[in-house]
């Protein structure tokens, strides 16, 4: 279950994934100065390299709540790229901060890339910091970068299947859909599709919250293969 951060209800959106993509947190283009827009469009470059696509934060524009459509970008993704100097305004590094804790209490690693130790809070000790300053930091993003896209596997074949083996099909859902996100792997969307038919067939659990598991693996399913049509049409 997604719990909405305004209201603290039940999320009643529907999130079109966006498998192989980065969300990316950062300043807008009119707020940034050129040696943070030359980080990000390295970063971007990248992401590239590794057949990723990628949202900037900044440049979205959806009809209305602003929040609303940031969160869903951020459920969309697999992985967020977040950005931080002290050149950048205070208001505007409260906002890239605010989302990078939204990103991770939603479960999905994020990469800060930032200008220095001096400005961060001190919470950020044992996060994925790459200081840009430093030489040979866009080898490191790569390398980072690659980490998180190897974890595809261990989400799908090791704590997916030991979710599904155990009955924890909440669990086993969410681990499939994370991996999806990251790999774009038709035999983990097949996992998602036995672990539906599963849990239609099973007589053992609560009816109300059998169908909003159901009703959220094929929403899933609907919206991705709704991608793939766009994509070849």
């Amino acid at each position: 279950m997604i719990v909405c951060p305004l209201t603290l209800d039940e999320c009643n959106k529907v999130i079109v994934p966006s498998p192989r993509t980065a969300f990316i947190m950062a300043p807008s283009k009119q707020k940034t100065t050129p040696e943070l827009r030359q980080v990000i469009d390295k970063v971007e470059s990248v992401l590239s390299e590794h057949s990723f696509d990628y949202i900037e934060g900044a440049e979205l524009v959806d009809y209305g709540d602003y929040l609303c459509s940031i969160c869903k970008s951020i459920l969309a993704c697999p992985v967020g790229i977040a950005v931080s100097s002290v050149d950048i305004p205070a208001d505007t590094l409260s906002n890239i901060l605010w989302e990078m804790g939204l990103m991770q209490g939603f479960g999905k690693p994020v990469i800060l890339l930032a200008h220095q130790k001096r400005g961060l809070p001190s919470d950020f000790a044992r996060h994925f910091i790459i200081f840009f300053e430093q030489r040979g930091y866009v080898k490191k993003f790569s390398a980072l970068l690659e980490s998180l896209i190897a974890r595809e596997g261990y989400y799908s074949d090791t704590l997916g299947d030991l979710a599904f083996e155990a009955g924890d099909y909440e669990k086993a859902g969410k681990y499939y859909q994370d991996a999806y996100l990251i790999g774009e792997d038709a035999r983990t969307l097949d996992k998602i599709r036995q672990l539906g038919d599963d849990l239609r067939e099973h007589e053992g659990i609560p009816a109300g919250y059998k169908k909003r598991l159901v009703d959220g693996l094929s929403t899933f399913q609907r919206e991705v293969l709704r991608a793939r049509t766009r994509q070849t049409a």
